[in-house]
């Protein structure tokens, strides 16, 4: 079944905190006023869920994906998580997938609007994965990220962090 994906609102932040505690460790986990911030800061972040049609529930939030501009231009992916149960579904790759779509759009927008050089051909995206999350990996390599840097002890001591980027046309 494919997932809808749409933008996020203020009634999925339960339930996307739920899958954040899944999804994390409590150290490593985000806490509730973090997705409200990106649902309050609609300047060019972008904060997607995925949900399907299911027998427990309709509309069932699977998935999201945050990502915000950064202070170099670059936009960077603070977050993106799908519930354990519905993984191997390729929720991950579709939420990737319009959240590069978005960032077209608003970089087109930037370009009409004169906000950016017209010239701009191509935008970074970064994100950092867990050097052990061999399945997000896999994903960022399927889609084109190419690993810049190992942080050591970025989530917290012992457990290291993947830098990755891609660079995305625009046109």
């Amino acid at each position: 079944m494919k997932p809808k994906i749409r933008l996020a609102t203020a009634y999925d932040i339960d339930a996307v905190f739920e899958i954040e505690k899944l999804c994390f460790d409590k150290l490593e986990q985000f806490d509730k006023n973090f997705f409200y911030l990106f649902l309050m800061r609609r300047n060019f972040e972008i904060f997607f869920v995925a949900t399907i049609e299911d027998k427990v529930k309709e509309n069932r939030l699977v998935g999201f994906i945050i990502a915000y501009l950064n202070k170099i231009g670059n936009y960077e992916i603070a977050t993106i998580n799908v519930h354990p149960d519905f993984r191997n579904q390729k929720i991950g790759f579709q939420l990737m997938a319009e959240l590069e779509k978005a960032i077209k759009v608003i970089f087109q927008e930037l370009v009409n609007s004169k906000k950016i050089d017209e010239n701009s051909q191509n935008i970074i995206i970064e994100l950092t994965v867990h050097d052990k999350n061999e399945a997000a990996i896999a994903l960022y390599d399927k889609l084109e990220y190419k690993k810049i840097e190992i942080i050591s002890n970025y989530y917290q001591k012992g457990k290291n962090g993947i830098r990755m980027i891609k660079s995305l046309n625009l046109m």
